[in-house]
């Protein structure tokens, strides 16, 4: 009952006071004095007897009213509040939100700093990695020239000098061949002057045999020793008269040693010697 009292006051007040208003209605309209006077007339007030049910009616309606006021109220409130905290939510969202964003915004210039960063160290990798191919290149290219340099000095030192030596050889060729000939010459000079001179000095032991002819002559073969001496004389070609070819071969082992030639390099061409026999005189 104390809690139903507690949680109506206002309406618990109203109902007082009209119990109160009616009572002092009641207490003022009679006349306590021993003198009655006659009243003047004045007009009746009904007087409305309180019924407690109605009273209770009339709290319970207040009641309810209060009830619903509160509760509305309440409701309000709860509204408020859960406007309050869904409005504390959507800031708390917005500012993790935002919160969220930058720090992906900041993770994002990071990574974009990052990415330059690598990029710059990659494009200046490349560039050193370039300049280290180009340098080198360029080595190799200055190599394989100073190469192709030296081999093409090479090549025209080895022509200057093959060429050199070519016309060397040419001249020594050509000296040894006009020396060839110089000796050829002397060789032939000397053959014939040794040939004559054999031919001479047999022509000088022969005897003409008696009642040959002058016009006869035969060809002699004759082997002589290194130092002239003969060794065999025959006839390869017949005058034609027995007689005058052994008068010829008689002539030449009187005339032994022959003539033989000073060179060593001729004296080996005479071991063996052919020529015509045909007397001077």
């Amino acid at each position: 009952m104390w809690e139903l009292i507690q949680t109506n006051q206002k309406a618990l007040g109203a109902a007082v006071g009209i119990h109160l208003l009616l009572l002092l209605v009641m207490f003022f309209g009679v006349n306590w004095t021993d003198d009655a006077k006659p009243l003047p007339a004045t007009p009746v007030v009904q007087a409305t007897v309180v019924d407690q049910a109605a009273l209770d009616k009339e709290i319970k309606k207040l009641k309810a009213a209060e009830d619903k006021k509160r509760k509305q109220k309440e409701a309000a409130e709860k509204k408020k509040k859960a406007e309050a905290k869904r409005k504390a939510e959507a800031e708390r969202k917005a500012a993790e939100k935002k919160k969220q964003e930058a720090a992906k915004k900041k993770r994002l210039a990071e990574e974009k700093k990052k990415k330059a960063a690598a990029e710059k160290k990659r494009l200046a990798e490349e560039k050193k990695k370039k300049a280290a191919a180009e340098k080198q290149r360029k080595a190799e290219e200055a190599k394989k020239q100073a190469a192709a340099e030296k081999k093409r000095k090479a090549e025209v030192a080895a022509r200057k000098k093959a060429q050199a030596e070519k016309k060397k050889a040419e001249a020594a060729a050509r000296q040894l061949e006009l020396e060839a000939q110089y000796q050829a010459e002397q060789d032939l000079t000397e053959k014939q002057l040794i040939m004559a001179a054999i031919q001479q000095k047999v022509d000088r032991n022969w005897l003409r045999p008696p009642g040959t002819s002058q016009s006869l002559s035969c060809e002699v073969r004759v082997r002589l020793g290194a130092n002239g001496s003969v060794l065999l004389v025959s006839i390869i070609k017949s005058s034609g008269d027995v007689g005058f070819d052994r008068s010829v071969e008689s002539a030449v082992n009187k005339a032994d040693p022959l003539p033989m030639p000073t060179s060593p390099r001729l004296v080996s061409q005479f071991r063996d010697i052919r020529f015509v026999f045909k007397p001077s005189s």
